[in-house]
């Protein structure tokens, strides 16, 4: 929850800095989405490495 509320946040704060800043709004769109999306792949793909790693060391423990 607390993580949601933080986002939230930053992601305000981003749009008011930038809209302060006169960027134009499909920048600003770009920005917004850019940032979610990682904030959704990044978690993704590093558990998906550590998995990929733990399956590989597991592998060389036998």
């Amino acid at each position: 929850m607390i993580g949601v509320l933080l986002s939230l946040v930053i992601i305000g704060v981003l749009r008011n800095a930038l809209t302060l800043a006169d960027v134009s709004s499909e920048t600003l769109t770009i920005v917004t989405s850019a940032l979610l999306l990682s904030s959704v792949l990044i978690p993704n793909l590093v558990a998906r490495w550590q998995a990929a790693r733990e399956k590989r060391l597991m592998a060389q423990a036998l």
